[in-house]
């Protein structure tokens, strides 16, 4: 172990291995699209512009940073083009990796920094953390609190720091924490860091102090601002410190998963067994345990290797429950924060076992190097299975029977025009929701038992409604009109106000309406349409259009003038409804001559 920070910085060669690494693992994503939740934040920011970041963001999570770093990147690159988006992600992948080779070098020695700095550079959670553009704060986040850690490091080696040393620390908490609420921890890891490096002292405690104070407001603050957005945030009863208690079991399988990163077994669901919460809670608690008991008995002299894994399971503790901010699932980006102290045992234990041993060190170098490769290799494989979102879904959907990732797949394959595929996909889901439905009915009083709320097939109808959606959208587009219908009455049949389907509902009638002339056609097409320009703005635009339309084909065309006049008022970027009023009001100025444009059908 060092017993004090080294004062040299890394050395140039081990810099440009650092970011040579970066570039040839993470320089794929730069091939990526906009993918998942990058869409419903670059449509936020279309349709509201640039506003004051100092709101909920698209999800309603307090997250100022990461909104007024989009809101420039929007301005600088507008919305088409991902490639500019995914150089700042790789740019962000490129600092936090050359900051952790820094901090590294002056806690365990350059060796064995290079060493956990290059299991960072080439590690597959960038493929979530990094190249997906909707999660990179995650990354910026972590490069602040690196930044803080250095400054942390000098406050606490230096006699006499500059005020603007410790001002810095605070600007870069304050970033880290504006970027993501998991930053909270950040004093606590300082505190981790300093106790390893022999400087946890009275003279810094009243800094560390002052910034937990800073993190606590703030998560007091994240919690206001985000409950009132209407984000829903987890009650502490008794059931969710059972199911948060499976945290230490999950970190311990992040932390194998950062050593041994060659394969994707998150986003898996967790069978909803008594025997599974208990069993999960009680070898959880003895690691725990047994971590904190090794940790006391070193606590004159840790080792890099005890004081990294403390360091990471602290560092994955916001997303357990166990401290209620921000996301609370588990996926391989949230890896991040923790990624520095698992960095820093691995590295220490790698240059440790190679010590005084030729031949032991020729074998752990090649080992490293084929790490290195297959890492690399991993890595290449995520960013070419989230090159679109529909690739991503066809992977989940994989390993997966949850009707959430077999929705969005088939919403995918519709956008891509895999209409086949849609229409098979549609049907798992539809298989999959009913099976939902049939476990919640079966396990309620089981679920009962655990503390959860009382569930029945209600809470996951809204899935298998919207798996028939798709099934319908599939059908229609390959000519099986009759058996679109048939889909669309059972949907309405479960849900009357799914507006998908209204919509559906009113062309059918609208159809009939042009063929049989009958009064009551016509109102029933004019009746759902209405309810569907009252439901959701996706099917909004296209109910005001359609209207008017069916307004032109029984003679009314005062009235779908007025119609269009209205829908443009609430939407004005219409370009439809534009058209369809300018050819109307043409043919209604036209109509002495006889020069009348045909309207397009709906």
């Amino acid at each position: 172990m060092i017993q004090s920070p080294a004062t040299s910085p890394p050395s140039r060669r081990a810099n440009v291995l650092v970011a040579l690494a970066v570039l040839i693992s993470q320089g794929p994503s730069l091939a990526r699209n906009f993918i998942w939740d990058d869409v419903i934040t670059l449509d936020t920011l279309r349709l509201r512009g640039l506003q004051n970041p100092f709101g909920p963001d698209t999800f309603n999570f307090f997250r100022p940073g990461k909104m007024a770093l989009f809101e420039l990147q929007y301005l600088l690159f507008g919305a088409q083009n991902p490639l500019p988006w995914q150089a700042v992600t790789l740019i962000a992948a490129l600092l936090a990796s050359l900051l952790c080779l820094r901090l590294l070098t002056k806690l365990i020695g350059p060796g064995a920094a290079l060493a956990g700095a290059l299991m960072v550079a080439v590690h597959p959670m960038h493929v979530e953390a990094t190249g997906w553009i909707s999660a990179s704060n995650g990354t910026w986040m972590m490069c602040a609190m690196l930044g803080y850690f250095l400054l942390m490091l000098r406050v606490a080696e230096t006699p006499s720091p500059p005020r603007s040393v410790a001002l810095g620390a605070v600007g870069l908490l304050i970033t880290a924490l504006l970027m993501k609420e998991e930053a909270v921890m950040a004093p606590v890891l300082a505190v981790v860091l300093l106790w390893f490096a022999g400087f946890l002292s009275r003279r810094v405690t009243p800094h560390l102090v002052g910034h937990l104070l800073v993190c606590a407001t703030f998560a007091v603050l994240t919690h206001l601002i985000a409950s009132k957005a209407g984000q829903s945030l987890e009650p502490m009863h008794y059931a969710t410190w059972v199911i948060s208690l499976q945290a230490p079991g999950r970190i311990f399988a992040h932390m194998a998963g950062f050593f041994v990163p060659f394969g994707w077994p998150y986003y898996l669901d967790f069978p909803m067994r008594v025997s599974y919460y208990f069993t999960i809670l009680s070898t959880g608690i003895v690691g725990v345990l047994a971590l904190g008991i090794f940790a006391w008995k070193k606590r004159k002299a840790p080792s890099p290797a005890l004081a990294g894994l403390i360091f990471a399971t602290l560092a994955l503790l916001p997303t357990s429950n166990l401290i209620p901010v921000g996301n609370t699932t588990w996926g391989i980006r949230y890896m991040i924060p923790a990624s520095l102290g698992l960095a820093m045992a691995g590295g220490w234990l790698w240059i440790r076992l190679r010590e005084n041993n030729r031949q032991r060190r020729l074998l752990l170098n090649g080992v490293a190097a084929l790490w290195l490769l297959a890492a690399t290799l991993t890595t290449w494989w995520g960013h070419y299975n989230w090159r679109n979102t529909a690739s991503i879904m066809e992977k989940l959907s994989t390993v997966s029977d949850n009707p959430v990732w077999l929705l969005m797949t088939g919403r995918e394959q519709f956008k891509s025009r895999q209409y086949e595929a849609a229409l098979a996909t549609s049907e798992k889901a539809i298989i999959a929701a009913n099976a939902w439905q049939d476990f919640w009915d079966g396990n309620n009083q089981q679920l009962s038992d655990l503390g959860l709320s009382s569930l029945d097939s209600k809470t996951t109808e809204p899935y298998l409604v919207q798996a028939l959606t798709n099934r319908v959208f599939a059908l229609e587009q390959l000519g099986r009109v009759d058996e679109a219908w048939k889909t669309v009455q059972e949907g309405i049949a479960m849900d009357p106000n799914l507006a998908p389907l209204i919509l559906r509902v009113a062309d059918h009638f609208h159809e009939k309406y042009k063929i049989s002339r009958s009064q009551a056609d016509l109102s029933e097409s004019e009746r759902n349409y209405q309810k569907a320009a009252k439901s959701t703005p996706e099917t909004a635009e296209t109910a005001w259009a359609n209207l008017g339309l069916l307004y032109v084909d029984a003679g009314h065309e005062d009235l779908a003038i007025k119609v269009w006049q209205q829908g443009l008022q609430l939407m004005p970027g219409s370009a439809t409804m534009r058209h369809n009023l300018g050819i109307a009001l043409k043919n209604k100025a036209a109509k002495t001559s006889g020069t009348i444009t045909t309207l397009p059908q709906p």
